[in-house]
């Protein structure tokens, strides 16, 4: 009986000593702006299931982040997995012959809702409905620069 409530004794400290590295993982988001290209991923007015537990579909304003920067474990949800972050269209990539008019765009509010597999870490894969908001274009890629809020409740 006294070896069983020491050792749950001991288990309970060794829980509690972990606790703040798992929550200061899970709260660590970090804001520094990224450069990169933003993508448009069409995924229909059905709402999908991504690598995020919320489902979105094409009038979601949201977007996939690098499976290299979305920091999961096999079988939890990523810490970002609806956190908010901020696009900015920066400029033109490959398609030099569309419209610059809304070069300087900023997008607030930005949900992540899935992970963009084999994208690098500044690229972005967004929804229709973030996409067109940002670029109004019907060009594929775009250069931009990101950050997350730091928030799920707002960008402001």
């Amino acid at each position: 009986m006294q070896f069983t409530f020491f050792a749950l004794l001991a288990l309970a400290a060794s829980i509690v000593s972990a606790l703040p590295e798992v929550l200061s993982k899970k709260q660590a988001i970090d804001t520094s702006v990224h450069q990169g290209t933003a993508t448009i991923n069409p995924v229909g007015t059905t709402p999908a299931q991504g690598s995020c537990p919320a489902k979105f579909s094409d009038g979601t304003i949201g977007t996939a982040i690098s499976d290299s920067a979305f920091m999961h474990d096999e079988g939890n949800s990523s810490p970002y997995c609806g956190q908010l972050l901020q696009v900015t269209f920066t400029g033109l990539t490959t398609d030099q012959t569309v419209s610059t008019a809304k070069v300087g765009t900023t997008v607030k509010n930005v949900m992540v809702v899935d992970t963009c597999v084999g994208c690098d870490e500044g690229h972005l894969d967004l929804t229709w409905g973030a996409w067109t908001e940002l670029t109004g274009l019907n060009s594929t890629v775009v250069a931009a620069s990101w950050n997350f809020c730091g928030s799920k409740e707002s960008c402001d």
